[in-house]
């Protein structure tokens, strides 16, 4: 039997995102995959042009249906409306003994807002078992203080993947950031192109690694190439999984 994971995001029609994005990756890397939608979002894969949230209370009611019946011991969060509603359901997770990875979209990669109150997510880190920001949102979060007092006391209880997309310096390298120490993975050469979702995918490529028993540094090495082959697999916005069968 395939342990069982769950996303919870948002609905993109054109499934280069969230949940559909979610469940492909779940699919193609062996674990069976559970969606709860915490929005109806209207775009495609280069423009949001509008959300329709859900709130906390139907997105728990999706999560306890599936719990009644199923084991989850990991689970993705993707897009969710506020940090209220974030905090009600890591609530909940956390009395269901769920660990958490936690993707804080702030900014669609279309450049749509979403938080705009980002480093209100901190005191919510204590519930989260891993933190998979970009540079900028890293940034946000921690008020640019990405080495600073606030990091190492959410290190405590948290373990962060900074993604390198958008680093200034050291685009494509990403750190894993535990409470001993930072460990780099350093992109391989390829021939690369951007994708709607790359962040969705990663996240949830970590969870289900995470969720077929390995541990957090060899899952976000098998993570980062999951996505470095989405990246890789074609030219345009929208990337293709589960290449051995394409």
């Amino acid at each position: 039997m395939r342990p069982f994971v769950l996303s919870i995001a948002g609905f993109d029609p054109s499934g280069g995102a969230g949940v559909l994005a979610d469940i492909k990756t779940f699919e193609s890397v062996g674990v069976q995959g559970f969606g709860v939608c915490t929005a109806i979002t209207y775009q495609r894969d280069d423009h949001v042009a509008d959300i329709d949230w859900l709130s906390a209370e139907r997105i728990i009611r999706q999560i306890d249906v599936l719990m009644e019946k199923f084991e989850i011991p990991f689970c993705k969060i993707g897009l969710i409306e506020s940090i209220q509603s974030l905090s009600q359901v890591l609530d909940y997770l956390r009395q269901k003994s769920v660990q958490v990875i936690l993707d804080p979209i702030l900014v669609t990669s279309s450049g749509f807002g979403i938080h705009h109150q980002p480093k209100a997510l901190v005191p919510q880190l204590k519930d989260v078992f891993l933190l998979t920001p970009n540079f900028n949102e890293m940034n946000a979060i921690f008020d640019g203080q990405v080495k600073g007092e606030a990091l190492k006391s959410v290190l405590d209880t948290t373990h962060i993947f900074l993604k390198g997309g958008h680093h200034p310096k050291r685009l494509g390298t990403d750190y894993l950031f535990t409470k001993e120490k930072a460990f780099p993975y350093a992109p391989k050469k390829g021939n690369y192109s951007t994708k709607h979702g790359s962040g969705c995918i990663l996240s949830a490529a970590i969870t289900a690694y995470l969720a077929q028993g390995n541990d957090l540094k060899t899952a976000c090495f098998k993570g980062k190439e999951y996505v470095s082959n989405a990246l890789q697999s074609n030219e345009s916005l929208l990337a293709y999984h589960n290449l051995s069968m394409t």
